[in-house]
């Protein structure tokens, strides 16, 4: 079995302060993810300097770093302070992965090789052993979709992961839910069954499916109200309706995709339920 690849670190200088950049932007980056720094806390380089064993001149880097990526907002005369979850730039990011990710899973099922299959088979039995400890199961989740978006490419994949690095910001609350865990491995096995099949149509549809359900259960955890645009317009784009409870009141949203038959039909977790067309 191959060895597992793990989010990639932006690079740092070939010498011994890129090391220190490194480790400070992965150390401060898990602090902000864990919850150990709460969004809109300002942090002090002193302190963190302290905290993260690493100088001033790579931590200003990595903290440069981190505000590119958004987990940071530099304020004038302040310093810097952990941003906020802003759920629309999260909605617009799931959309994107909407549009981008299903048809490049649909072409290249018959390219993944046993030795991908099975790497992918051993992330979702640590998906099982890691419910309960958010952290864990996030990393190895990481992993089973890595396996495939490794071969979108170097320009695709970046993309896709400097996604996946913001949205794993946004999932915090949402991780904390007894059901978020199933439904995940569920829809995953699901998705590796179909790609073990050769089955692209299937497997472009649950990958949808999985892009939509993760999209509503994370920001409707936030805010039950929430106004949805980005993701129900590009839904729609691609031939899939998404029928959303009246405001105000509770129940599974109803997906329906209207040119891919009913394969998914009766498919449910807790936030969504795919009804026949």
């Amino acid at each position: 079995m191959s060895s597992r690849v793990v989010v990639e670190e932006p690079p740092g200088p070939p010498d011994g302060r890129g090391g220190s950049v490194a480790i400070a932007y992965q150390r401060l980056r898990e602090l902000i993810i864990g919850g150990t720094f709460h969004p809109g806390q300002r942090l002090t380089q002193n302190d963190l300097s302290d905290v993260l064993g690493v100088g001033r001149t790579p931590l200003r880097e990595a903290l440069r770093m981190l505000e590119a990526d958004g987990y940071l907002v530099s304020v004038a005369n302040r310093g810097v302070t952990v941003s906020s979850i802003e759920l629309g730039s999260t909605e617009e990011l799931y959309a994107v992965r909407l549009l981008l990710e299903p048809p490049l899973i649909r072409s290249l099922v018959d390219e993944l090789t046993g030795e991908e299959l099975d790497e992918m088979e051993a992330s979702l039995a640590g998906m099982v052993r890691a419910e309960g400890r958010r952290s864990d199961f996030q990393e190895e989740h990481l992993h089973f979709h890595q396996v495939a978006v490794r071969r979108y490419g170097p320009a695709l994949e970046s993309l896709v992961m400097g996604i996946y690095r913001r949205i794993v910001w946004s999932q915090r609350v949402y991780m904390t839910q007894p059901r978020v865990t199933e439904d995940f491995v569920d829809l995953d096995r699901r998705l590796l069954e179909a790609m073990r099949a050769h089955d692209g149509s299937l497997a472009k549809q649950l990958l949808e499916f999985h892009l939509i359900d993760a999209a509503l259960g994370l920001i409707l955890a936030v805010e039950p109200d929430h106004e949805f645009g980005a993701l129900i317009r590009a839904a729609a784009g691609i031939g899939i309706e998404i029928g959303l409870p009246p405001r105000g009141t509770t129940g599974s949203v109803r997906l329906w995709w209207r040119d891919a038959g009913d394969r998914l039909a009766g498919l449910a977790t807790s936030n969504a339920v795919c009804e026949p067309n």
